[in-house]
């Protein structure tokens, strides 16, 4: 069988490493460069994860070049597309979504790393530890919203996500493509 003719998947962005603020800068200004050609705006990405809100961030840009300027954008992921990586992904129609044959996807849940200490007044504990739960329970909301996104138009239910995401889900390009997760294999 013959594989399917792969669109021009020349990378107009290119992103590796930790998703991080500088990370972000540096996608602002490619991506302000891309935006003036007619062509797709292809994404390359590397990485092992990082700042999942940063991570947000490029994926909503990336979903208003598309949905607003009306250009086309695509992924391209290569070796490993990590935890923040997979979040940018979700920018991506499934349809637009490419990775290398190496390529590995880790999803998980949002991660909390917070120590808490309760000293004081206990209405003025009470009230920090209600703080605490509200922003649990945004986490768990973006969280959802971010799942949406990921396996909307896939083979993936809302509950395999869910229940594959609490212990580390890797997957192989070739779970990716059968899942609908992504496109195609490079």
């Amino acid at each position: 069988m013959t594989p399917p003719e792969l669109p021009n998947l020349e990378c107009d962005i290119r992103l590796f490493g930790s998703i991080d603020d500088v990370v972000l800068r540096s996608f602002l200004d490619q991506l302000e460069r891309a935006v003036g050609s007619e062509k797709p705006i292809v994404l390359e990405l590397t990485t092992i994860g990082g700042d999942a809100d940063v991570a947000r961030r490029i994926a909503l840009e990336m979903r208003l070049v598309r949905e607003r300027k009306g250009r086309e954008t695509r992924f391209v992921g290569k070796t490993v597309v990590y935890s923040a990586g997979v979040t940018i992904m979700s920018g991506f129609r499934p349809a637009d979504r490419y990775v290398t044959h190496d390529a590995r996807l880790l999803i998980h849940e949002r991660r909390l790393d917070k120590n808490i200490h309760f000293s004081g007044p206990l209405l003025a504990c009470i009230q920090r530890a209600r703080e605490l739960i509200g922003e649990l329970e945004n986490s768990l909301a973006i969280e959802k919203e971010g799942f949406a996104d990921l396996i909307a138009g896939t083979k993936i239910t809302n509950e395999q996500v869910v229940d594959r995401a609490k212990h580390n889900w890797y997957l192989t390009a070739n779970e990716a493509l059968d899942l609908g997760l992504i496109a195609g294999i490079l």
